[in-house]
Protein backbone atom coordinates (compact mmCIF):
# COMPACT_ATOMS: atom_id res chain seq x y z
CA UNK A 1 0.00 0.00 0.00
CA UNK A 2 1.23 3.71 -1.03
CA UNK A 3 0.53 6.70 1.16
CA UNK A 4 1.44 10.13 -0.52
CA UNK A 5 1.78 13.06 1.89
CA UNK A 6 2.22 16.52 1.24
CA UNK A 7 4.07 18.49 3.39
CA UNK A 8 5.96 21.54 3.16
CA UNK A 9 9.31 21.23 2.07
CA UNK A 10 10.68 24.63 3.57
CA UNK A 11 9.51 23.44 7.45
CA UNK A 12 11.77 20.21 8.61
CA UNK A 13 9.33 19.42 11.17
CA UNK A 14 6.22 19.06 8.96
CA UNK A 15 8.39 16.51 7.20
CA UNK A 16 9.62 14.92 10.33
CA UNK A 17 6.66 14.13 11.76
CA UNK A 18 5.22 12.89 8.14
CA UNK A 19 8.12 10.53 8.35
CA UNK A 20 7.19 9.21 11.86
CA UNK A 21 3.78 8.59 10.94
CA UNK A 22 4.63 6.81 7.92
CA UNK A 23 7.31 4.40 9.31
CA UNK A 24 5.20 3.65 12.13
CA UNK A 25 2.22 2.17 9.79
CA UNK A 26 4.69 1.08 7.75
CA UNK A 27 7.51 0.02 9.31
CA UNK A 28 10.02 1.57 6.90
CA UNK A 29 10.14 4.25 3.80
CA UNK A 30 11.31 2.07 0.68
CA UNK A 31 11.20 5.36 -1.29
CA UNK A 32 11.44 8.76 -1.70
CA UNK A 33 11.05 10.84 -4.49
CA UNK A 34 12.01 14.90 -3.25
CA UNK A 35 11.11 17.53 -5.37
CA UNK A 36 10.61 21.31 -4.20
CA UNK A 37 10.15 24.24 -6.09
CA UNK A 38 9.12 27.24 -6.27
CA UNK A 39 10.04 31.08 -7.84
CA UNK A 40 9.64 34.59 -7.42
CA UNK A 41 11.03 35.85 -10.58
CA UNK A 42 13.29 39.21 -10.41
CA UNK A 43 16.82 40.00 -11.44
CA UNK A 44 19.37 39.86 -8.96
CA UNK A 45 19.71 43.11 -8.23
CA UNK A 46 16.16 43.50 -7.65
CA UNK A 47 15.25 40.81 -5.63
CA UNK A 48 15.47 41.10 -1.62
CA UNK A 49 17.44 38.98 0.55
CA UNK A 50 14.53 37.99 1.83
CA UNK A 51 12.81 36.78 -1.68
CA UNK A 52 16.38 34.95 -2.42
CA UNK A 53 16.29 32.98 0.66
CA UNK A 54 13.00 32.08 1.00
CA UNK A 55 13.72 29.87 -2.94
CA UNK A 56 16.70 29.09 -1.64
CA UNK A 57 15.58 27.30 1.56
CA UNK A 58 12.45 25.60 -0.14
CA UNK A 59 14.48 24.69 -3.44
CA UNK A 60 17.72 23.55 -1.56
CA UNK A 61 17.48 23.14 1.81
CA UNK A 62 13.29 21.79 1.87
CA UNK A 63 15.17 18.35 -0.23
CA UNK A 64 17.95 18.05 2.23
CA UNK A 65 15.10 18.33 5.15
CA UNK A 66 13.30 15.48 3.48
CA UNK A 67 16.57 13.57 2.82
CA UNK A 68 17.67 14.37 6.24
CA UNK A 69 14.22 13.16 7.46
CA UNK A 70 14.28 9.54 5.54
CA UNK A 71 17.48 8.37 5.81
CA UNK A 72 17.88 6.94 9.20
CA UNK A 73 14.98 4.20 8.52
CA UNK A 74 16.32 3.41 5.30
CA UNK A 75 19.66 2.55 7.65
CA UNK A 76 17.91 0.86 9.72
CA UNK A 77 16.18 -0.97 7.17
CA UNK A 78 19.66 -1.60 5.19
CA UNK A 79 17.47 -0.51 1.91
CA UNK A 80 15.45 2.63 0.37
CA UNK A 81 15.83 4.67 -2.97
CA UNK A 82 15.81 8.31 -3.42
CA UNK A 83 15.16 10.15 -6.36
CA UNK A 84 15.69 13.34 -6.65
CA UNK A 85 13.97 16.02 -8.92
CA UNK A 86 15.07 19.03 -10.28
CA UNK A 87 14.67 21.84 -13.08
CA UNK A 88 16.35 22.31 -16.21
CA UNK A 89 16.83 25.69 -14.76
CA UNK A 90 19.83 23.39 -12.85
CA UNK A 91 21.43 23.21 -16.25
CA UNK A 92 20.41 25.79 -18.09
CA UNK A 93 19.90 29.26 -16.19
CA UNK A 94 16.48 31.00 -16.94
CA UNK A 95 16.45 35.14 -17.45
CA UNK A 96 15.06 36.61 -14.22
CA UNK A 97 14.92 33.40 -12.36
CA UNK A 98 17.85 33.67 -9.81
CA UNK A 99 17.82 31.76 -7.13
CA UNK A 100 15.73 29.01 -9.26
CA UNK A 101 17.06 25.54 -9.79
Amino acid sequence: MANVIRVCAAKADTINTAVMECVAIHGAIDTLIASAGMIIPGNFADQSGADFDVQIHTNLIGVSNAIRAVYPSMIAAGRGTITIISSGAALLGIPGYTAYF
